[in-house]
């Protein structure tokens, strides 16, 4: 990793500490509610009040194990921490266009104990879904990356940033529902030839898992390289994927 981007990841963190530094200061002066649940936050609670952390901390994860076809694209397991429903879809919307990176941190922290059956997946290394450049440079920040580098630390594997690549900046999936969404991303991934993944058993990480377009494609353009065999997760599943 070049020392310039080490630089951004650096100021990057400063400043999500820093912004939850201010929301906290805020809290002192004005009254500062959970952002999920909207009671107030004690005094050492901040962003999300703890009742509601020990509420998604007993959601039980969803897990397919079995080997399937998503999109014509062997997956061989997909791991969600919960149902994209209420409070967990809330928690996904703060991570992902609110830049409250701490928050993806802390949801794996509290659902630690849960993530054993990713312990013993026979993974060589966990690779985000990537964002196209010109998103990651409106944003300033990749939330499958967060997510990624939070799953690493509790199942002790190495993130890989230059495995695959968004080769072309597609659409906003929120609003585009069925076919439409796998022709949005259809061959929108490609491979980084610095990578060896000839062989690699891949965890691939995404926010939410919906149809499937995003990652079966992305596990497309690992496959297109050699990778052997490719699971998911994501922080939440949408209700009958």
């Amino acid at each position: 990793m070049s020392k310039k981007v080490n630089i951004r990841l650096v100021t990057n963190k400063i400043k999500d500490w820093g912004r939850e530094y201010l929301y906290s200061l805020a809290g002192l002066v004005y009254p500062s509610a959970c952002h999920l649940c909207k009671n107030e936050l004690h005094s050492d609670e901040s962003l999300v009040c703890s009742i509601c952390w020990q509420e998604i901390a007993g959601i039980e994860p969803i897990y397919h194990s079995e080997l399937m076809l998503i999109n014509e694209i062997p997956i061989y397991g997909i791991f969600s921490l919960a149902m994209h429903q209420e409070k967990t879809q809330e928690l996904v919307h703060l991570i992902k266009y609110e830049n409250l990176q701490l928050l993806a941190e802390r949801w794996i922290t509290v659902c630690a104990d849960r993530l054993d059956k990713l312990k013993d997946l026979p993974i060589d290394f966990i690779v985000p879904v990537p964002l196209h450049h010109a998103r990651r440079r409106e944003r300033s920040y990749d939330q499958a990356l967060v997510i990624s580098r939070a799953v690493a630390k509790i199942i002790g594997k190495k993130v890989e940033t230059k495995a695959i690549r968004r080769c072309r900046n597609t659409k906003q999936m929120v609003n585009l529902a069925g076919r439409e969404r796998l022709n949005n991303v259809l061959d929108a991934f490609s491979s980084y030839p610095e990578v060896e993944l000839k062989g690699a058993r891949v965890l691939l990480v995404d926010d939410v898992y919906t149809t499937g377009a995003t990652t079966s494609q992305s596990a497309k353009a690992l496959y297109a390289e050699g990778a052997l065999q490719v699971y998911v997760f994501s922080m939440t599943r949408a209700m009958g994927s």
